[in-house]
């Protein structure tokens, strides 16, 4: 029988505070952490202050549920400070609704000696949840360091001056090499989530820590969003993306001359079956649907492109593409300046118009 411990509960019984109940939870959970542990949250506000939740040198989760898991307000965590995760987790079914000015869910996995517990091993999933009310720029919804992430039907609701998801990693030098090129900066899934209103952008790629290891097939599929920043961006020209596949999105940005995505160096990948939009106004028409610093064999194709250009004409594609291919892609409402972009040896075939 899986272990269980319902926070309501445990405050009510004991008298706790949300944040000691919840500290008490984690801290039972890895004592229990091969009895499939569950951290149960019944509906209700909590209000948590900044707390730090431990880690075990072992490769198994810890559930942490919202009433039955799926999307909704009925389990509101108001986040007064940073929830600092150290163990995979995953999460379904809650309201972190932010009240601080740094990260709401901030993982970090440190390293216990064992080959089940290094820093890169965060393995961690969210689904179903909703994040909200961040107050400064400085503001992250997820600050994720590791590999294996799974966001995925998410609503991310006017994050007023804040970002996201924000991602980064540590490269473990104590493998070997070989190994750590197997079990790098990977699988990072953000998918079917909804963005509203974040100034500061959606999902951030941050330079990695301790060396400068590619991330490896990122996907970022099915996601919606509209506001007057990026969907997805760098922070560094040092950050290398290997095959990402970037499909299927559709995302609005209203302010002028903004980008929509804008990358470092791009290795092969697809950036496909996207709807990006400017808005109608002249004023506001979009510079960039896509900047890629420099993209080496990678897929844009059947994307539609609406209301590119912007006052300045800079035009829709932007950056350094290298034989790469550009086809069967749709502009309406643009610029006649498309392809902004220098490199040679690309196949630009069948766009419209």
């Amino acid at each position: 029988m899986a272990f269980r411990y319902d926070v309501r509960q445990n405050m009510n019984s004991r008298r706790l505070s949300a944040t000691d109940a919840v500290n008490e939870a984690f801290r039972q959970a890895l004592d229990n952490i091969g009895d499939s542990p569950v951290i149960y949250f019944a509906p209700g506000v909590y209000t948590l202050n900044a707390t730090t939740l431990g880690n075990k040198s072992s490769k198994g989760h810890v559930t942490m549920v919202g009433f039955n898991g799926v999307y909704g307000e009925s389990v509101e965590l108001r986040m007064r400070g940073t929830m600092t995760i150290k163990h995979p987790i995953d999460i379904s079914g809650i309201f972190f609704k932010s009240a601080n000015s740094g990260a709401s869910l901030k993982f970090r996995r440190d390293r216990l000696g064992s080959a089940d517990q290094m820093e890169d091993d965060m393995d961690s999933s969210i689904y179903n949840c909703l994040f909200g009310g961040g107050k400064e720029s400085t503001n992250v919804d997820i600050d994720y360091r590791g590999r294996n992430l799974t966001v995925r039907g998410c609503k991310f609701r006017t994050g007023k001056n804040g970002r996201a998801i924000k991602l980064s990693y540590f490269n473990n030098t104590a493998e070997e090499s070989a190994q750590q090129d197997i079990n790098g900066w990977k699988r990072i899934v953000i998918q079917d989530n909804n963005f509203h209103n974040y100034p500061s952008g959606c999902i951030e790629i941050d330079r990695p820590t301790n060396g400068s290891p590619k991330l490896r097939v990122l996907v970022v599929k099915d996601n919606v969003g509209e506001t007057d920043s990026w969907l997805l961006r760098h922070t560094s020209n040092s950050i290398v993306l290997q095959n990402p596949n970037i499909t299927g999105n559709s995302f609005m940005r209203y302010e002028t001359n903004g980008k929509i995505i804008d990358l470092p160096k791009v290795e092969g990948g697809v950036i496909g079956l996207n709807t990006f939009s400017g808005t109608i106004s002249p004023e506001k028409r979009l510079a960039n649907h896509i900047n890629i610093n420099d993209a080496d064999g990678v897929v844009v194709a059947q994307n539609s492109f609406l209301y590119a250009g912007g006052k300045n004409g800079r035009g829709s594609l932007t950056g350094r593409f290298d034989g790469c291919t550009i086809s069967e892609n749709t502009w309406t409402g643009s610029s006649s300046n498309r392809y902004a972009f220098s490199g040679s040896g690309n196949k630009i075939v069948n766009n419209t118009p």
